[in-house]
């Protein structure tokens, strides 16, 4: 297994997944070449959580709430087990679908709103319920059959994971602005060094 090196600072976190599941998944990253953690500590996976709008970024789950040195190693085990449950290029084995099985049970129910029937409301009252929503999440990309067009991100140090909506299916980049780019720039200097 490569070693995980684990990043100094907060990271501006990637939400180009098109599933929070994969923006879960892309908390670690540049997974093709030196992995780089992203949730380092309890306070980082709930400021992810609000950032990814699980929960309300200012309030976290309450001040009752707190989250432990074991939820963030739970909260890493669910996301390997989502990544090897939806990207074809991981391996799979029956503890990833347990996991993310057990993990879906524990997502909150959802009501309609009272005095606004158009509103859902979902009330994450902790961590446990935010894994519940990422494993329930993972289940419904298979389940509306969107895990074909699931890709990796082109870019030889990326690794980013995403859903290719496009018609053509023909996505390389998990964004144009950041992978894209690097693409482009790369091309046109080796371009440069070959006419010298």
């Amino acid at each position: 297994m490569r070693s995980v090196t684990a990043s100094q600072r907060f990271e501006p976190w990637l939400f180009y997944g098109g599933s929070v599941a994969l923006d879960f998944v892309n908390t670690l990253r540049d997974r093709a070449t030196t992995p780089r953690e992203t949730l380092t500590s309890p306070e980082t996976l709930r400021v992810w959580a609000g950032q990814a709008r699980l929960v309300p970024p200012e309030s976290g789950f309450g001040v009752e709430t707190s989250i432990t040195d074991q939820d963030l190693s739970d909260c890493l085990d669910l996301r390997e087990s989502i990544d090897a449950l939806l990207v074809p290029q991981t391996a799979l084995h029956s503890r990833h679908i347990l996991l993310v099985n057990r993990w879906a049970a524990a997502a909150p129910r959802q009501e309609i709103d009272e005095s606004d029937p158009e509103l859902v409301i979902t009330k994450m009252a902790s961590i446990e319920n935010v894994f519940g929503v990422l494993a329930a999440d993972a289940i419904s990309i298979i389940a509306q059959g969107e895990q074909s067009r699931i890709k990796v991100c082109s870019h030889q140090r990326c690794g980013i994971r995403f859903i290719d909506r496009s018609r053509s299916q023909q996505r390389l980049w998990c964004s144009m602005q950041r992978c894209g780019n690097r693409a482009k720039v790369a091309r046109h200097a080796a371009g440069r060094d070959n006419k010298s």
